[in-house]
């Protein structure tokens, strides 16, 4: 009726007939809302024009004006209800009411800035720990690597036989795979190291040896000069280095002109062709059997300057698949090609081709730890959760006036469980901002303390995808926290509820809720306590490992011996015994030796024997063992301590007759009656007798078993060392000793590279900082777990007694004491707490299995750790539950009833 005395654009809004374009819908709605003040002034002069002559229309037909006027309205059928109606036609006016439940909620929160606080506060943990965490996963799991096209990078290797020289036969495999039709492109590097000359001083750094296809391979190019050309790839190629961004910086000041200049690097000239980009990294860091091997490379060499690529060591091989090839469908190729190698005899019997995608090869071994991370964080923010919602709950029931009387005015259930869901939602918006910020500072602190090693957790930062993270982390919480308010509201009769004067819902029905809650926050405490308590153990087992030698007082120093100053193994010798001598002389020095791979380094070999004297063993059946060479005085130094037979001596010099020494677990395996002093043995070509036994070393660290082990003396070796590292036992701190050491070295060669000077317990503390990254972080989730369930067990507590006061009034009144009082709120309680710890328990045993790989020296169902656990829970609880219990047991009956 009151669209027909309309005209224009109002009328036919209101009669439904006004037809516009889309885009025009759309603007109009934008204006609108943007322009709302303006848009309700016009509707409002608009109405009065259309009442003002209805008004003049009536008076015309001999009506008083009181009377025209009454007519008037009565014929619009009120002024209000057509203003809704008009903005229904809008279309904006659930965006309206959705602004009117935001402003509501922003003065419900105001009024109460303690609960406010609180909320926010502990959504802020939850959230910026989640956050924080997220950011790691997302840069070390989830984002492509850092090349063209990384879905089409794959590893490809060799599983390959060994001779019984322990010389690896796999210099055809990457001619092979070069011509494979499954590859579009196919690159080659090995690890190495080289001493570079041009700054300050010498330094031994990381290198790679590269093949000139690995960069186009990768999809990188440098940012100064060039890379690597095909003619660098032959035998005798001109020798030529590009630098690693960082180590550009770092040693040449970041100097433009470092291209086409000549520096000294493995003790040759070599031409600068370019420097690579910032932030490329290569070869990622990757598990390998023992632990992780990361490769900070400094600078990187031609293959044609070690040989080619036909070199007797091995390369690593990175391929990009052709188009529409598989993995699969390469190592398939790869297989046949294999096969026809074998039938040749071009390869040994049992040599095998593996294709990867090189993704999958750098996160898979890191996904269970990030996501066992992920899922403990996880169980933080629930726990948040479902304390705020326990607060809302609280708070719903001090609002059943409220909420009544917008019912009893017309406000819909929907309507009211909106306005409820809003709230929730503000509050997840602060704690979103305040998460925030929380992840911004726990990311650092992350970053800190993560092995430098973890693959690409370094590239986690402050970014895009970790903000789009916390705002769906603070929508989905105020989701979940909001539902069970939002639910209680929905299910209540709240008309029924004004008329009845009762509450929302029963006293009972709100315990018990609560009391599920609790439970709840107890269960989930309890699994992540228990995942935390695992983990320390596990930590504080690794640590008490014996590695078999005194990692205390003991200094380490790599030198790396130029071929053009020490030509032959006599010449290296005689440098090692004066260094040695040198070294020994320094105060406090209680002793010196060398090794070519070092205990709890990066660097292992392996070689296979055969006993003289007994019958040649089937394949694969041949004793196997981790060589090393030293220099005498190495056994000494490191406090391994000599079993049977004798150390090296002077006597031991490249013309005397060979001899070895073996570990105690390799005499044991293979002599295990006695007698491997004196024993014969073959490998690298010679003959070798058994001078004695030493005691067993954690070659890779405490997490890994003491492998059996052959030693050669350095006099002796059927190859020239290169790379050695010095050891010294000293009698005080041994890092004082880093500048008199480093000096004697180079007193002794001031062009030779002295790297890595310092104390061996940072090795130990290395190897076992994975571990301790684990167990700290998960400890610290369990920790602040553990908190927020005491809060919510104090708040339940506290507000359940608070609801009974008149209850317990009238049961003191009546003669119960206050320690009954006491018990009876500390049963009850214990009651919810019980429920909840075995809940948790039963949970626990079976999901600590998924962390069994994390786990050192100790189970994932340890009952130690379990009863530890529930002890410290239940103090706990205990103390979150003594406040209100003890509040209650002194509540004076007179004044609790005449408060009622």
């Amino acid at each position: 009726m009151g669209s027909l005395l309309f005209g224009g654009e109002l009328g036919a809004r209101l009669a439904g007939r006004h037809r516009v374009s889309v885009w025009s819908e759309v603007t109009e709605r934008l204006r609108a809302l943007v322009f709302r003040s303006r848009e309700e002034r016009e509707l409002q002069e608009e109405l009065a024009f259309h009442l003002e002559m209805e008004v003049e229309r009536n008076a015309r037909d001999g009506l008083s004006p009181e009377e025209a006027r009454r007519r008037a309205l009565l014929a619009f059928g009120g002024t209000e209800r057509t203003k809704e109606e008009v903005r229904d036609a809008r279309g904006t006016r659930l965006i309206e009411e959705l602004g009117r439940d935001l402003r509501h909620a922003l003065r419900q929160l105001r009024r109460n800035p303690g609960f406010a606080a609180v909320a926010v506060l502990t959504l802020g943990l939850g959230i910026g720990a989640s956050t924080a965490v997220f950011s790691v996963v997302d840069a070390a799991l989830l984002r492509p690597l850092p090349f063209r096209d990384p879905e089409r990078l794959v590893a490809v290797w060799s599983s390959a036989g060994a001779d019984d020289e322990g010389v690896s036969a796999v210099r055809w495999a990457y001619q092979e795979w070069a011509e494979s039709r499954s590859f579009a492109s196919v690159g080659a590097y090995m690890l190495t190291y080289l001493t570079v000359s041009g700054g300050s001083e010498p330094m031994l750094t990381e290198a790679l040896a590269i093949s000139a296809s690995l960069l186009p391979t990768l999809g990188v190019r440098p940012v100064l000069g060039r890379g690597f050309v095909p003619e660098d790839d032959r035998p005798g190629g001109p020798p030529r280095v590009m630098l690693d961004y960082g180590f550009w910086r770092r040693v040449f000041g970041g100097d433009p002109a470092i291209v086409g200049r000549t520096i000294q690097v493995g003790g040759a000239p070599h031409e600068v062709v370019g420097v690579l980009p910032a932030g490329f990294t290569f070869p990622p860091a990757v598990r390998v059997e023992k632990g992780w091997l990361a490769w900070p490379t400094g600078v990187y060499v031609n293959v044609g300057t070690i040989g080619g690529l036909r070199d007797e060591r091995k390369f690593l091989v990175i391929g990009r698949l052709a188009p529409g090839v598989t993995p699969a469908a390469a190592a398939a190729e790869l297989s046949g090609r294999v096969a026809a190698q074998v039938e040749r005899g071009l390869v040994s019997p049992g040599e095998s081709a593996h294709v990867e995608s090189l993704r999958e090869r750098i996160v898979a071994p890191l996904r269970p730890e990030l996501l066992a991370f992920l899922a403990a964080v996880g169980v933080v923010l629930l726990v948040a959760c479902v304390n705020i919602a326990a607060l809302l709950l609280a708070r719903l029931s001090t609002r059943e006036h409220e909420l009544t009387v917008r019912a009893a005015l017309g406000a819909g259930r929907g309507r009211i469980v909106r306005q409820i869901l809003t709230e929730s939602l503000v509050l997840a918006a602060g704690g979103g901002v305040v998460g925030a910020l929380f992840a911004w500072a726990g990311l650092n602190v992350l970053l800190a303390a993560a092995p430098a090693e973890l693959p690409r957790i370094h590239e986690a930062g402050v970014d895009a995808p970790m903000l789009a993270f916390a705002l769906a982390v603070s929508l989905a919480t105020g989701l979940l926290f909001g539902l069970a308010p939002a639910l209680r509201v929905s299910r209540a009769d709240l008309r029924g509820t004004l008329a009845s004067s009762r509450g929302l819902a029963s006293e009972r029905a709100t315990r018990r809720t609560h009391g599920v809650l609790v439970a709840v926050e107890v269960g989930l405490a309890v699994t992540l306590l228990a995942g935390a308590g695992l983990l320390l153990r596990s930590f504080r087992e690794l640590v008490r490992v014996d590695l078999g030698f005194e990692a205390r007082r003991l200094l380490t120093l790599d030198l790396m011996l130029p071929p053009d100053r020490y030509p032959a193994r006599l010449d290296a010798a005689r440098f090692l015994d004066e260094a040695r001598r040198r070294l020994g002389a320094l105060p406090d020095v209680q002793g010196v030796g060398a090794i070519d791979r070092l205990p709890l380094g990066r660097s292992s070999s392996r070689t296979n024997l055969r006993i003289l004297g007994r019958p040649e063993p089937r394949p694969g059946e041949a004793p196997e063992a981790l060589n090393a060479t030293v220099a005498p005085g190495y056994f000494e130094a490191i406090r391994i301590p000599v079993l049977e037979g004798r150390d090296f001596e002077a006597r031991d010099r490249a013309d005397a007759p060979g001899v070895v020494v073996i570990s105690r677990a390799l005499a044991e395996r293979w002599w295990p009656d006695g007698g491997a002093v004196g024993a014969r043995v073959r490998t690298f070509g010679r003959e070798w007798e058994v001078a004695g036994v030493v005691g067993d070393v954690h070659h890779f660290g405490p997490a890994t078993p003491a492998e059996p082990m052959i030693y050669f003396p350095f006099a002796q070796d059927v190859t020239t060392r290169r790379r050695m590292t010095l050891v010294l036992r000293t009698g005080g701190e041994s890092e004082a000793l880093i500048g008199p050491a480093r000096a004697a070295i180079h007193a002794l060669d001031p062009q030779l590279a002295v790297s890595n000077v310092r104390g061996f317990g940072s090795l130990r503390s290395e190897k076992t900082a994975a571990n301790r990254f684990s167990a700290v972080l998960v400890g610290a989730f369990a920790t602040l777990t553990l908190l927020l369930a005491a809060v919510g067990v104090y708040g339940v507590t506290a507000f359940a007694v608070a609801r009974r006061t008149r209850e317990i009034g009238v049961r003191m009144a009546l003669g119960a004491s206050g320690g009954r009082v006491f018990l009876t709120v500390l049963r009850q309680s214990a009651t919810m707490l019980g429920i909840g710890a075995a809940a948790g328990l039963l949970a626990a045993i079976p999901l600590m299995r998924l962390i069994r790989g994390l786990l050192f020296g100790v189970g994932p169902g340890d009952p130690l750790t379990f009863a530890v656990v529930l002890a410290v829970l239940a103090a706990a609880a205990l103390l979150a539950t003594w406040v209100p219990a003890r509040r209650a047991a002194r509540l004076d009956p007179v004044a609790a009833l005449r408060a009622e």
